[in-house]
């Protein structure tokens, strides 16, 4: 059963260079043998299925046209979806804190992780209840305003309103759907940032004095789902609660011992930190210690994402906030001093650009 599910993992794989290659019908083929394999849904295949169905015409377009009246179970959704997806169109009245269930006090990573949290539960993909798709952009819309700090102190000072030029009075409503991300990016561009989807083409800064790396083959490509893949597992357990890890990327007070990444098949030299017991509990079974800094690589990869996205969205603001502005040469020169150091450690470490 593992094997299949390793067979079904590689399909998908393929099914997405597919997708990228323009071969919708090979793309398509793939899918359904990566659900075969897998022995029912497997996460990603139907967004793959659903791209390649959009600009596929002829017998496959009607083929995966039909395959939803075929399996109707794919459709369904439970009354507790249901009431989850009201509850948080309900929220959108009071604002982005109470759509991610925060306060306003709430710092980065407890935003991070709230974001993280209710994504997966309404992603497309895994919510099919009515209006889910309104709620997921609902959360999309909250987490890109208030994981940046610009957006955030804006957003507090004067809600979804704009002030006028050199006044501190709000001037008139965004209209809907707009805003501070509407623009940017979509909602399933940030999944896809937290999740391993990558970037999407038109918010990558270019970096010209860089070689283009060669392309990779499909055991490079599962081999970097399988940490993203194991997060979400994880986050799916334990009824949908957050995942409590036993360590830190920071040292805090009850996180105060160092460690570095050594187990196999991790990335070696991340640094983290643990608390008191940690080595009797974990450390002493080579197993557990694998299975502890393996959710350490894919917590260090997340936060990476996190830091590079941001960076990004900062640059991107500065620059085109330049291009109609006499202040042009300060605003290129802010966006140049960026950070983008989390960048360069996720192509470093994971060969993501």
């Amino acid at each position: 059963m593992e094997a299949n599910r390793d067979a079904a993992l590689k399909c998908r794989a393929l099914a997405e260079k597919y997708l990228r290659e323009g071969n919708k019908a090979k793309c398509l083929s793939l899918c359904d043998k990566a659900e075969r394999l897998a022995g029912g849904s497997l996460a990603g295949v139907d967004r793959l299925r659903t791209l390649a169905s959009a600009s596929t015409g002829g017998a496959a377009a009607r083929e995966a046209a039909s395959k939803p009246a075929a399996t109707p179970a794919k459709a369904a959704f439970t009354p507790q979806q249901v009431e989850a997806v009201k509850k948080v169109i309900a929220a959108k009245r009071r604002g982005h804190y109470a759509v991610l269930g925060i306060e306003k006090t709430a710092d980065e990573d407890q935003i991070k992780r709230a974001y993280r949290k209710l994504a997966l539960k309404f992603h497309p993909d895994k919510n099919r209840a009515p209006d889910a798709d309104e709620a997921f952009k609902c959360i999309g819309l909250a987490f890109a305003t208030l994981s940046d700090k610009d957006k955030r102190r804006h957003y507090d000072m004067y809600g979804d309103d704009e002030p006028e030029p050199g006044m501190g009075v709000p001037r008139r409503r965004r209209p809907p759907g707009g805003g501070v991300y509407a623009d940017e990016m979509s909602p399933e561009d940030i999944f896809n940032m937290f999740f391993g989807g990558g970037y999407p083409q038109q918010h990558v800064r270019r970096r010209t004095q860089r070689r283009a790396p060669p392309p990779q083959d499909w055991r490079q490509q599962v081999a970097q789902l399988i940490p993203l893949l194991f997060l979400c597992l994880i986050m799916f357990g334990n009824s949908g609660s957050l995942y409590d890890p036993p360590f830190s990327l920071k040292r805090t007070a009850k996180f105060r011992h160092e460690r570095l990444t050594r187990s196999r098949g991790v990335v070696p030299d991340i640094r983290y930190y643990v608390a008191d017991g940690f080595s009797a509990k974990h450390a002493r079974d080579g197993y557990a210690l694998r299975r502890q800094e393996q959710n350490v690589e894919s917590e260090y990869q997340t936060h990476l994402r996190y830091g590079c996205f941001s960076a990004r969205q900062r640059y991107s603001q500065f620059k085109n906030a330049a291009q109609f502005s006499p202040r042009r040469r300060e605003l290129m020169e802010r966006a140049d001093a960026i950070d983008m150091s989390d960048c360069d450690l996720l192509e470093e470490y994971f060969g993501v650009r």
